[in-house]
């Protein structure tokens, strides 16, 4: 029998805050795809930000559900910055999303599971996404997911070999894809400093965590869950110089997470 996929999660939708989520992105694909008709962008546009808009919602919830599992609040906040978001900025660079989604999967294990092989030939393909639109650092990162989840608490076996493939593509993409470095406008800069600011105090909380594995059997494990976050800011920090509104929805996550925990600690709990 094949094994369950390691990085796969189904959505409940007996959980309100996952049928929340579905019809907060059903409202984002017909309200941007209603606002680029009007502007009179064309149907092939239209067709196109209106289900972007949705995924970039989606993922921004699900991303901020793997850095910040103990709060489902916490996510929907995140979500609901980037419907805001939305309104000014393009749609994000969805791929990208979902390889830091899913290589935050690799190492945090929030199914419970350790990622397959075919989980991971899938998370070193769509590594070449990021690559090739010269996101280098997407490479070492991961490579770093892979080699830690190998080393972490129950650690999979076989991960250096595609930590190895990971930084040899790294090698060839820099050889190969010209690479544009800029600087965030300083209104973005105020807001990347304060979404890191806020969040490494959140990463530090998360030595107790009282979220469970979705199998069901054990609580997650807080030295995996601390090195997915960090990966996800590492992640993030490393857009900086090259297109920031690109991983919008991951700073979104970042932020939302950071703003809850503050909140949680103004209240003493």
């Amino acid at each position: 029998m094949q094994p369950q996929s390691g990085i796969a999660r189904p959505l409940d939708f007996s959980y309100q805050t996952n049928r929340i989520i579905v019809l907060l992105a059903l409202t984002a694909l017909l309200v941007s795809a209603a606002a680029s008709a009007l502007a009179g962008t064309g149907i092939v546009e239209t067709l196109i930000r209106g289900p972007g808009a949705a995924l970039a919602v989606f993922l921004t919830w699900a991303l901020c559900r793997e850095i910040d599992p103990d709060h489902d609040l916490s996510a929907l906040l995140a979500a609901a910055m980037t419907t805001g978001a939305l309104l000014i900025l393009s749609i994000p660079d969805i791929p990208t999303l979902l390889w830091a989604l899913l290589v935050i999967r690799v190492v945090n294990r929030t199914t419970g599971r350790a990622a397959t092989t075919i989980d991971l030939i899938f998370v070193l393909l769509l590594t070449l996404w990021p690559l090739s639109r010269g996101f280098l650092p997407a490479g070492p990162i991961a490579a770093t997911a892979f080699f830690l989840d190998g080393r972490s608490k129950d650690p999979a076996r076989h991960r250096l070999p595609f930590a190895v493939v990971a930084l040899l593509a790294t090698a060839v993409a820099l050889l190969a894809t010209p690479v544009h470095l800029g600087a965030p406008t300083p209104a973005a800069g105020i807001g990347i400093a304060a979404a890191t600011v806020l969040f490494i105090p959140a990463i530090a909380a998360s030595k107790t965590v009282h979220s469970r594995e979705d199998s069901g059997d054990r609580p997650l494990d807080p030295g995996r869950l601390m090195t997915g976050q960090a990966l996800a800011l590492a992640t993030a920090l490393s857009a900086v110089t090259t297109d920031p509104a690109a991983l919008a929805p991951l700073w979104a996550a970042i932020l939302a997470a950071g703003l809850w925990h503050a909140a949680l600690a103004v209240q003493g709990r």
